[in-house]
């Protein structure tokens, strides 16, 4: 029942609606975040902080930018903003710019600690994934972030480049281009 929840979910997402499917009794949506909303910004805020400490604890390194950020850089951040609530809280968020035609690069992606593993951080980038008109997607992390590395590449990312942002700590560079007429060719 549960994976069919997510099936359907995911079907009323690429026609454009907010989705709400009870999922053990209690209520999961994926939703576009009100980036104006400060209740959300807090969730938000809170869910970036639980997350994030996590990649910097892989990484050995606390100034990730995310962690660096407050509740009013997110909100004057330009990125769009997907987020997957369970009943009245914010699990799993991520954003994306658009930097150039056909292209989306994915800034954020982000689970709580306390719901990994549950399909979460892969629905919301399926999500991005299938958003018509962008066949290539780009993402970074940590080199040492072993599990965001095999979810980039089961979704098809492949390696680009490596770069040091401190000493001894690498941000990994990858790309995803869908094959034409696959994906994110439509217009």
């Amino acid at each position: 029942m549960k994976e069919l929840g997510a099936y359907f979910a995911f079907f009323c997402l690429q026609i454009g609606r907010a989705i709400q499917i009870t999922v053990c009794g209690g209520m999961i949506v994926l939703r576009q975040l009100d980036m104006n909303d400060r209740e959300t910004l807090e969730q938000l805020w809170y869910l970036q902080q639980s997350a994030y400490r996590i990649e910097a604890d892989l990484l050995g390194f606390d100034r990730i930018p995310p962690l660096m950020d407050t509740i009013e850089d997110l909100r004057q951040c330009k990125e769009t903003f997907y987020g997957w609530w369970d009943d009245a809280e914010l699990v799993g968020a991520i954003s994306y710019e658009v930097p150039e035609p056909e292209v989306i690069d994915i800034c954020r992606l982000m689970v709580h600690p306390r719901s990994f593993r549950q399909g979460i951080g892969s629905r919301l980038l399926e999500h991005v994934l299938q958003i018509p008109g962008f066949p290539v997607h780009r993402i970074a992390t940590g080199a040492r972030n072993t599990p965001a590395l095999r979810l980039y590449e089961r979704a098809g990312f492949q390696f680009r480049d490596e770069e040091e942002i401190a000493p001894g700590v690498y941000l990994r560079h990858l790309e995803r281009v869908s094959k034409e007429g696959g994906p994110g060719w439509e217009k």
